[in-house]
């Protein structure tokens, strides 16, 4: 009988998504973006519950809406290869 013993499993880390943020810049997203933050916030009525549910329901709200309207980055990777090429 033999054991075979596995290595231990590292967790990776949660890439999270980032929000476009620059779009901030333009007056028309953040118009766009308060209406639908009014929008929501006034169809969510406050629950007396707690203050973390309360938190957390106004962290998910908020990142919902601002997700809807801002949307996230995208990156775009340089080949590096090609100005090299060009000395060449």
């Amino acid at each position: 009988m033999s054991l075979k013993l596995a290595a231990p499993r590292r967790r990776q880390a949660v890439r999270r998504k980032k929000l476009d943020v620059l779009k901030l810049r333009g007056e028309e997203f953040q118009l766009q973006l308060q209406e639908n933050y009014d929008a929501q916030f006034a169809s969510t009525a406050p629950e007396p519950d707690s203050a973390e549910k309360q938190c957390s329901t106004l962290k998910e709200t908020t990142y919902k809406t601002a997700s809807e309207v801002l949307g996230f980055t995208t990156t775009v990777h340089k080949d590096w290869f090609d100005d090299q090429d060009a000395v060449a």
